[in-house]
């Protein structure tokens, strides 16, 4: 039987959980933390060359360097989270004693899950899930799961961030797939909590994307590697879950994964020709002004999800 490493260990893990929620970008809707500007509610492909947002390059001619900004900042955050499951991988008896909240995986409830019908893909389940360890609202990773006698046999990270493209289809006719109820889907989720292989078979998809889909993020930053548009842009037209500040101003917003997002563009970019498996979908509020870096605005446009290409 394996032994736990000393105390030191757990110390340094500590260290390592609490350095994720600091790493977090405050004036942004960022992965791993809280936005200081969220809504407050009153009670009650194929590669193109197009660059992302031109229309605004007239006026932003720093457009490039500010997307490759929130991008960095982005890949810090998920680093962080790789480290992190790698702690959790290492040693996962510590985890479990001094902070079983750690990759203790919930439902969204305004997620839907599906289940494949049919094709390659016959079974699987894709899903949203939150890990709410660093932050209570949760980091959405979006998962898609392949069953072996209704265990999970192997996991594939979709994405991480509120994939507001996938929220806006769930209004739609879905064709080739069927939606789990949510007792179905909490019971898949209870699952990967109480089983360790499940659950570090979750860590280790988490680790290994990003680890390896986002090796080449710096450097594609460091040499000003372009970014381009991938596909077209998406008009975000929020479902009128609510009325509240968002911003500078009232508007009408959608609740995605317990966060509050207006009408707005939406932009997959990727750096050409340098990082081939990651896309960033970017939010640009138009009744917001652009901004990068200025304290106590909203970063716009910002990073709101990070999609890797998966295989199967």
């Amino acid at each position: 039987m394996r032994r736990c490493p000393d105390i030191a260990v757990s110390f340094a893990v500590c260290w390592l959980t609490v350095a994720c929620g600091l790493c977090v970008s405050p004036s942004s809707r960022c992965f791993l933390g809280p936005r200081l500007h969220a809504t407050r509610i009153p009670h009650a492909s194929t590669r193109r060359q197009a660059k992302p947002y031109a229309d605004l390059e007239a006026t932003e001619p720093s457009l490039q360097r500010m997307l490759a900004t929130d991008i960095g900042r982005r890949n810090q955050e998920l680093t962080a989270l790789a480290w992190l499951g790698r702690a959790y991988l290492a040693v996962p008896c510590i985890f479990e004693a001094l902070f079983p909240a750690v990759f203790n995986l919930d439902i969204y409830d305004d997620d839907v899950s599906l289940r494949y019908e049919g094709g390659p893909r016959d079974g699987m389940v894709e899903c949203t899930l939150k890990e709410s360890s660093v932050v209570a609202r949760g980091i959405p990773l979006r998962l898609r799961f392949s069953l072996s006698d209704e265990r999970v046999s192997r996991a594939v990270l979709l994405g991480i961030g509120c994939d507001l493209k996938r929220a806006a289809a769930f209004g739609a006719d879905l064709h080739g797939v069927a939606r789990l109820s949510e007792a179905e889907s909490r019971r898949l989720c209870d699952q990967i909590n109480t089983d360790q292989q499940m659950r570090q078979l979750v860590v280790r998809a988490i680790v290994d994307t990003v680890s390896r889909k986002l090796a080449r993020v710096p450097s594609a930053i460091a040499k000003e590697v372009s970014i381009e548009l991938v596909g077209s842009e998406y008009a975000f037209v929020p479902r009128r879950d609510a009325f509240g500040l968002e911003g500078s101003s009232e508007k009408w917003v959608q609740k995605v994964s317990e966060y509050y997002f207006a009408e707005a563009r939406l932009q997959e970019v990727r750096f050409a020709g340098e990082v081939d498996d990651a896309t960033f979908t970017f939010y640009f509020d138009a009744a917001e002004p652009v901004n990068s870096d200025k304290p106590g605005l909203n970063v716009n446009p910002e990073v709101l999800c990070c999609n890797f290409n998966s295989e199967a």
